[in-house]
């Protein structure tokens, strides 16, 4: 059985847009799931409804047997401030466990585990505040993990990180999967983030959920070719003119190498700076 499941879930807010219509998925345990979308997608307001933030106006969630939000999972929000800059991460790891009401035995070992698994044993004692952007957002992802919660949900991980970050916390989020066993939902503007750390794609479009089969387009052609669509004024188009190509009508063409990564460092600006919205991949022998 699946470890969460939702059937039609539909969540409205004011006025004529539905920011999730009809959304059904299944979450395995210790698998990753991107999220893709364009801004205003949906993919917030999905994490916020299945952490209870956000309440939806049909549909339903199942967590194992039981119905509604999920009582046992960890949420790292887009911007949220997710600890105190004037304490230490050890003391953060522990103020945070005296909220979720953790037991003091065992407790001592349970945060040294996690303060090794997402690299920061050697800094726990330091300030919080001193932390490069890197160690905080690995920080936030320790805190979201007290306490081992099944599912772990993320609104863009990535967000404010530099390359090499991104790198580490790629290699964190897998041993947090495979390890801690945590089924993990990702919120990502950044494909190159989800093509490497996912297990499986999907992606939210006007509030509805498809899945893309991205690993037999990309995993078994040399390259790929994506179409997009959306305004792109001609100076920023330009800037991408080794890879995109105007179709005309507002479509876009994009095309490279699958092991190029500034294929996707393009794919990731066009949609995440410029709004344009991924409307098809194809595998290109």
């Amino acid at each position: 059985m699946p470890l969460v499941q939702v059937k039609d879930l539909v969540v409205e807010y004011p006025g004529p847009v539905k920011a999730l219509d009809g959304v059904s998925l299944a979450l395995e345990k210790g698998e990753i799931v991107c999220l893709l979308g364009a801004n205003g997608a949906g993919k917030t307001t999905l994490i916020k409804t299945l952490s209870g933030l956000v309440m939806p106006k049909r549909g339903e969630i199942r967590w194992h047997t039981s119905r509604g939000a999920c009582p046992r999972a960890g949420v790292l929000l887009e911007g949220s401030r997710a600890f105190y800059w004037n304490m230490t991460g050890w003391e953060n790891a522990m103020y945070f466990s005296a909220l979720k009401g953790l037991p003091q035995q065992g407790l001592e070992a349970h945060l040294n585990d996690l303060f090794q698994l997402v690299g920061l044993s050697e800094a726990r004692h330091r300030l919080a505040g001193d932390y490069s952007s890197g160690m905080k957002k690995r920080l936030s992802l320790l805190i979201a993990l007290v306490g081992s919660p099944e599912l772990l949900m993320l609104d863009e991980p990535t967000a404010g990180l530099d390359r090499g970050s991104v790198l580490e916390f790629e290699n964190y989020l897998r041993r947090v999967a495979a390890e801690e066993g945590a089924a993990i939902l990702c919120a990502t503007h950044k494909l190159s983030f989800a093509f490497t750390v996912a297990s499986r794609i999907m992606y939210l479009e006007n509030g509805r959920l498809r899945s893309w089969d991205w690993e037999n387009v990309l995993g078994r052609h040399r390259r790929a070719m994506f179409l997009l669509g959306g305004a792109l004024p001609e100076d920023r188009a330009a800037i991408y003119q080794g890879h995109l190509r105007g179709l005309g009508e507002n479509r876009w063409q994009l095309e490279g190498a699958t092991d190029d990564p500034q294929l996707f460092r393009v794919l990731d600006a066009l949609i995440s700076e410029h709004d344009l919205h991924l409307l098809q991949m194809y595998g290109v022998d």
